[in-house]
C-alpha cells in the first residue's frame, strides 16, 4: 500500500498500523460540515440538497425522517 513516510510517498507493508479514532473523527465532522451534510447522523442537509437542484429528494427524505 501506498504510504507517506519521512517526506516522500512509498510501498509498505503498513503491518501494524491503526487508524487513530479521535482523529478520524475529528476529520469525518470537518468533512461532512464541508460538504453540507449532518455529522452526527451522516446525512444531507436540506439545504445543499436544494443548491444541487434536488429539493423533491430533500422533501421525500424529510418525509422519511432522512434528513440531516
Amino acid at each position: 500500500m501506498p504510504v507517506y513516510r519521512n517526506g516522500k510517498w512509498e510501498y509498505a507493508a503498513n503491518a501494524g498500523r491503526k487508524l487513530d479514532r479521535a482523529k478520524f473523527e475529528e476529520w469525518k465532522t470537518r468533512f461532512y460540515n464541508f460538504e453540507g451534510w449532518n455529522p452526527s447522523n451522516g446525512r444531507p442537509k436540506r439545504a445543499t440538497l436544494e443548491s444541487l437542484g434536488l429539493k423533491k429528494v430533500a422533501d421525500v427524505l424529510q418525509s422519511k425522517s432522512k434528513l440531516g
